[in-house]
């Protein structure tokens, strides 16, 4: 019974104890994740929005140098706007210069070039190593009734199309792309054709994915209009754009998000993308209408945070378990130290004892009496 009251009070003890220490170690080590989260956090803003800057450099690197190249072609085309001949020259021309354009279309409206026919393009395009370069345009492909031919006239300025399926004749294939047009004027100031320079996006998604800060993390790509130039999933470029899943899942954050991006603002939204919590950094191409977003998956952000949380939680239980064990060990064993000293001593009534109240009582019987 002894033994069982003992072991019980010492467990209450080590207990009580115990509670305290967790007590004051979980609210150290809430307010120091809390700060290291926050710590985290900031850093993954500042990587990220670091890659981002860098990518859209490049990014916007390459789209300007479309244009200049676009433009520089224009200008020499409208100075020999009655030379159908060096129109072919001007457009392969184009690609030699520039290796990772996807194509180069010089076009007239029809029987600008009497005998040339109704249809005069100077289309060249990369083949491999090689470029071709032939007159395109047939009553199976008009090309003036094409976006890339018409918005710059009717806009009046040169402008980006959204992505579309470029369907090239003579090898029957196709390939997605995006194009910078504008519209090539006489000397009166009449629309007399249109030049086209083609982006391949699917090399395009490649050059951007190629940076990003996380392993899952991804980049995507917009249009003014929101549609898809970028995407891992290739199979949304040029069939969605940014709101096509808030159709069928209404989603105010992605609508948001998308918003913001087609207004050309900057910054930083968490939202859920396919299910998956994310943090997005978002900015735009310069003057070009689109714009840019890298997607980082949260838990890629606090991988490495979450794995040094379960650690030192692992720790601080096992440490925890081992105190409450030795505290029960240690009160357990004092009670029974302190039960034997009293039998090492002589009992009263023997030895030094009896002597010592013999001595007492002479004295007593010594003292005077007062009557």
């Amino acid at each position: 019974m002894i033994q069982w009251f003992r072991r019980k009070l010492s467990v209450r003890v080590s207990l009580w104890v115990v509670m305290f220490a967790a007590v004051i170690f979980i609210a150290a080590l809430s307010f120091l994740f809390y700060q290291a989260r926050d710590a985290v956090r900031q850093e993954a803003v500042s990587r990220a929005t670091q890659i981002l800057d860098n990518t859209s450099e490049r990014v916007e690197g390459i789209l300007n140098r479309v244009e200049v190249a676009t433009n520089m072609t224009k200008w020499l085309v409208q100075r020999h706007p009655d030379n159908p001949d060096s129109m072919f020259v001007y457009s392969r021309g184009m690609l030699l210069n520039n290796p990772d354009f996807y194509n180069c279309s010089i076009a007239f409206e029809p029987y600008y070039f009497k005998d040339k026919g109704r249809y005069f393009s100077a289309y060249s395009k990369h083949e491999g190593d090689t470029i071709r370069t032939i007159q395109g345009g047939s009553d199976n492909y008009q090309y003036f009734y094409m976006d890339w031919y018409l918005m710059p006239a009717l806009l009046d300025h040169p402008c980006w199309t959204e992505p579309y399926m470029d369907f090239d004749a003579p090898t029957n294939t196709t390939g997605m792309v995006a194009s910078y047009c504008d519209a090539i004027r006489d000397g009166q100031g009449r629309v007399i054709g249109a030049i086209n320079t083609s982006l391949s996006l699917s090399w395009l998604s490649q050059t951007v994915s190629s940076l990003k800060p996380y392993p899952h993390s991804y980049s995507i790509m917009i249009s003014r209009g929101g549609t898809y130039f970028v995407h891992p999933d290739t199979t949304k470029i040029t069939r969605q754009t940014i709101f096509t899943q808030t159709f069928e899942q209404p989603d105010t954050a992605l609508t948001r998000l998308g918003h913001a991006m087609q207004r050309g603002e900057d910054g930083m939204m968490h939202t859920i993308i396919g299910g998956v919590s994310c943090y997005v950094f978002y900015q735009p191409l310069g003057s070009t209408g689109c714009s840019m977003a890298i997607v980082c998956p949260e838990s890629d952000i606090f991988s490495g945070f979450d794995r040094l949380q379960r650690t030192v939680t692992t720790i601080v239980a096992v440490g925890l378990l081992l105190m409450l064990y030795l505290f029960i060990r240690i009160i357990t064993r004092m009670p029974c130290d302190w039960s034997q000293r009293p039998r090492n001593r002589a009992p009263l009534g023997k030895g030094s004892g009896n002597h010592r109240i013999g001595t007492v009582r002479r004295q007593v019987a010594r003292l005077p009496t007062h009557r």
